[in-house]
């Protein structure tokens, strides 16, 4: 999004959807001006949770005046995003094994591919070490 086109790009347009209702429908409105930077961060966030980027605003302002935490969802948006990377990075890392069995039946040097999966193995580590963590907090926020 720049300045000069406001609007969203068709394909997230497309995706968005609005939020759920709360006690009926919202006649209210509120005008709000934000630089460039801003509102690229919030047509992002907003994005990310495939919402529109009013329903977005609308979900986060009401949850916050009502006094509800956003904290515990936002640990487990992160831990869910971090599942869902582990599981694109073991794919990967599985086509790096088939590839290297093609390197080396053709008598190639395969040093390349090794070092491809020795990157990928500390990537999928130091995932894993996030997602720990990450679970670890999202525990003591829902313990008493």
């Amino acid at each position: 999004m720049t300045s000069d086109n406001p609007q969203p790009p068709a394909p997230l347009a497309a995706r968005r959807r609005r939020r759920r209702r709360a006690n009926g429908p919202r006649w209210r409105q509120i005008g709000v001006r934000f630089s460039t930077e801003e509102a690229e961060l919030i047509w992002a966030a907003a994005q990310q949770r495939g919402l529109a980027v009013g329903a977005w605003m609308g979900e986060v302002l009401a949850q916050e005046c009502a006094g509800e935490t956003l904290r515990p969802s936002t640990w487990q948006e992160i831990l869910d995003h971090l599942l869902a990377f582990r599981r694109d990075v073991v794919r990967a890392r599985t086509n790096i094994d088939q590839l290297a069995k093609v390197v080396e039946s053709s008598g190639q040097d395969d040093h390349w591919v090794r070092q491809l999966a020795e990157v990928t193995d500390r990537i999928l580590g130091r995932n894993d070490d996030m997602a720990n963590y990450v679970a670890t907090q999202l525990g003591q926020q829902r313990s008493p």
